[in-house]
């Protein structure tokens, strides 16, 4: 969700586009989604002169074989053709057919391109488990590089230089939980107008405990960035300052206070089906920090959202 001045502003804007959301009735718990897969895959780079052949294969026990080409030249580099096709594999070779055809579609050539692979090395098993809300995601790959020999790759029949080949194998799982209700949660902090001394161009992003905040020196062609946290109240630390070209020359001594401003403000929407609960908090943010002629100050009213969604993934 993108970053908004003015938070209770954001949250009328939310409910109305859930609504619509929340109007489902209530839905069972559905089986979990389960993907198994086997990808073998190779990339070969093939050489006649100033042009260049740039050609994948793939075989995927879900989704097939599958083959591409793309044919370059000139000193630019300059696409002139590409092509598609199936692909036919053994348990260690490969080999393809594609024609190939220039923007306007006319015919191009045909390539052709065989080789054969064999494993490299020792599998690298790569593990993610993460929550989207209370959805239970879990991937799985494992991938083992592949040595490929034996290629040839030829153009309207005439043989290319192989400059370049790699590939791999891989096993995937996938796993996707399907739950009755899905619940969401997501905390910004939304901002004013600043009132600004000394500075221009000022911004915030991210959360109170990891509070993004850029500006620009008003009198000097420099920026400043930190990552602060003021949920206890208090800052105190050091801002990157930073030239035109993003390099850094030097570091600003700064402070930020947070202080409370005004009720909490709470909205709760039910619906059949699920239910929606913002709450608003207002805050003064005050931030001073040294410069490299003379010091910034920016006090700006900011506002922590909270989000939360309980509803139906599938709308009923």
């Amino acid at each position: 969700m993108s970053r908004i001045r003015g938070a209770l502003g954001a949250l009328g804007a939310v409910a109305a586009v859930t609504s619509a959301v929340l109007t489902a009735g209530p839905a069972a718990a559905g089986e979990p989604t389960r993907v198994d897969d086997e990808v073998t895959f190779a990339y070969l780079e093939a050489a006649d002169g100033d042009r260049g052949l740039d050609i994948s294969l793939a075989r995927s026990a879900i989704a097939g074989t599958e083959s591409r080409a793309r044919l370059w030249g000139g000193p630019e580099g300059e696409h002139l053709a590409e092509g598609s096709a199936t692909s036919d594999w053994t348990d260690s070779t490969f080999r393809a057919t594609i024609e190939l055809f220039d923007d306007a579609g006319a015919p191009a050539g045909t390539v052709t391109v065989a080789g054969s692979y064999t494993p490299a090395g020792d599998p690298q098993q790569d593990v993610q488990k993460f929550n989207d809300g209370n959805v239970r995601v879990h991937m799985d790959h494992t991938t083992t590089a592949l040595a490929i020999a034996d290629v040839t790759v030829a153009l309207d029949g005439v043989p290319w230089e192989l400059r370049f080949a790699d590939g791999y194998h891989e096993l995937g799982h996938l796993f996707v939980a399907d739950p009755a209700t899905y619940v969401g949660r997501e905390e910004f902090v939304a901002f004013g107008e600043p009132k600004t001394e000394n500075a221009t161009d000022f911004f915030l992003d991210g959360t109170l405990d990891d509070l993004g905040v850029t500006f620009a020196y008003a009198d000097a062609p420099i920026h400043a960035a930190a990552g602060i946290d003021v949920a206890d109240g208090s800052w105190e630390g050091t801002m990157r300052m930073m030239d035109e070209s993003g390099e850094t020359v030097g570091e600003a001594a700064a402070t930020a206070t947070l202080t409370p401003l005004g009720r909490t403000t709470r909205l709760f929407d039910q619906a059949h089906g699920g239910f929606e609960r913002w709450t608003a908090t207002p805050y003064l943010l005050t931030l001073t920090v040294a410069g490299p002629v003379a010091p910034v100050r920016v006090t700006v009213e900011v506002t922590q959202v909270r989000y939360a969604l309980h509803t139906s993934p599938l709308g009923g």
